[in-house]
This record gives structure tokens, sequence and C-alpha cells, in this order.
């Protein structure tokens, strides 16, 4: 496998010992920073990736990259060998459309080429699935970020074999909203902006155990705070 990794995180924060989070390194990301690889990457070898919908090469990747500021690109390549058809361009288009999110998409079937884009703009004000959890199954993935202040929230789970829900939403700048605790044993709640939870500040890249059935949290940031709940 060949993989290029230059984009750069913070050291890793573990949660429930067995979560590793890492928010974006704020004063070393530069435009074009990237996270690729030209294989095709299996996430457990033991079960068969999702699909979407059906379709054979629409499948669920690892989930483990979240955009929070700025703007980043997905450039899908790949080979005959890959079997991409224009059905699944069409189809992934589609999914993309009906995402919280605001993507935009160009696709060269010729070419063998197609890319995402999507600039973060805090639109999800209800909770809603992970974002972006399908990808195209082509050789070749390349995430880039396009600006200079483009954020990723790196998650990687150490555990194969323990399944967390996760859903997101956004908190707008100045908003309070109620974050309440889904049915649960364990759940852990992660914010990108600094917020008061329950009139406590706290700064951003906070991740708190969530063992109430509420909290009231309000963003006291200058743009939309990221909300990722991980439960189980």
């Amino acid at each position: 496998m060949s993989v290029v990794f230059t984009y750069k995180f913070n050291a890793p924060v573990l949660l429930d010992n067995q979560l590793q989070i890492c928010w974006a390194n704020d004063s070393a990301i530069k435009k074009g920073d990237e996270i690729s690889s030209t294989t095709k990457t299996v996430i457990d070898s033991r079960k068969p990736q999702p699909k979407y919908n059906d379709t054979n090469n629409i499948k669920q990747n690892s989930m483990n990259y979240v955009l929070y500021e700025g703007k980043v690109s997905i450039t899908f390549g790949w080979t005959d060998d890959d079997g991409i058809t224009e059905d699944d361009l069409n189809v992934y288009q589609k999914y993309l459309e009906d995402q919280m999110e605001t993507w935009t998409w160009t696709a060269d079937f010729s070419n063998k080429t197609a890319k995402a884009e999507y600039t973060y703009a805090g639109e999800n004000n209800d909770w809603g699935e992970f974002p972006f959890k399908y990808f195209l199954d082509t050789s070749t993935i390349k995430m880039v970020a396009e600006t200079d202040n483009t954020k990723l929230l790196c998650i990687i789970k150490s555990d194969a074999d323990t399944n967390y829900t996760i859903r997101q939403r956004d908190i707008p700048a100045g908003a309070t909203v109620t974050v309440d605790k889904p049915t649960s044993s364990v759940c852990y709640v992660l914010f990108s902006q600094p917020v008061e939870i329950n009139g406590s500040a706290f700064d951003k890249y906070t991740q708190k155990k969530l063992t109430s059935a509420s909290v009231s949290v309000k963003n006291t940031g200058t743009i939309p705070c990221k909300v990722l709940q991980y439960y189980r």
C-alpha cells in the first residue's frame, strides 16, 4: 500500500480505553496537506463493508475523519479493474445531494476520476448520521486540505469488535441547544469550539463523558461548533 499522510494532528486523547481522538494541529495545517492511498483499504477483513443501497462500488468507509472548519476535497481515481460504472457515479452524486452538508461533485468517467468538495458551514441543526460515511470503492482516494485553516477531527477505534453509534450536529455561534444522552451505557460528546455546558466554560476541543439525561450547551466561539456523540 502506498500512503501519503502530510496532514498534522495533535497528540491523541484516549476515551473509553479505545477511542483515539485527534484534533487538528491548528498552527501546522497548510493548504495542500493530504491523506491519501493508492490501493484499496480493507477496514476489517472478517466483515464485509456495508454497501450503500446495495451498490457494489459504493461502500462504507472507516468513518475516521470529520471536517469542522475550512474546505476539503476528496478525489477518487480508478482503473478498469475497479469496475466503476457511470451508474455508480450517478448514485454517488445523489447520495451527496441527500446529505445535510452541501457538497459539490464533478466526475470525468472517461478519465476515471471524480471529486467531491465541501466547505464547512455548520448546516446541521438536527442530529444526523456520521457525515460522508460512504466512499466510491476505488483504487485511489485522496483527501486534501483546500485552505490553510482546513481542520479535521480524526477518530480511531482500537477495538474493531466494539460497536459505537455515532451521531453529529452543529451549534451556530452564540446559540444554546440541549444535548441529550441517547439510551446507552456509555456516551461521549465532543465539541470543536469553546462552549458553556450547564453554565461552566470549556475550551475548544473538549470531550466529555455524558452521564446525565441532558445538558445545556452554548457555543461561545465565533463559528459553528461541530458536536459528535459516540455511544454504546
